[in-house]
């Protein structure tokens, strides 16, 4: 099976290809920090499918028919910014 290239097929909709890439970056953001701000809240088990659900999304060959970024890159850096976090919320 052939991967679309949405951002070629239709330039017109470039926003919206841009759209569902800040979409998979923000639900894996906030699920992370919902995660560990509240492991044991009522949403744990959303938020847990959320991020693994984008994670998967970023790292997929799917990702490169939204954005011409490399989603092993992005997620690196999204890791790292959670660490960054992370250190923030204990000091």
């Amino acid at each position: 099976m052939q991967n679309t290239d949405f951002k070629e097929m239709f330039p017109q909709d470039l926003d919206l290809c841009n759209a569902v890439v800040l979409n998979a970056v923000d639900d894996w953001r906030e699920g992370m920090k919902y995660l560990y701000l509240h492991p044991n809240g009522q949403k744990k088990n959303i938020k847990f499918y959320e991020v693994c659900h984008a994670k998967h999304f970023i790292l997929s060959d799917d990702f490169a028919n939204f954005t011409s970024l490399d989603g092993s890159y992005l997620m690196r850096m999204l890791e790292k910014e959670f660490e960054e976090w992370k250190e923030k919320q204990n000091a």
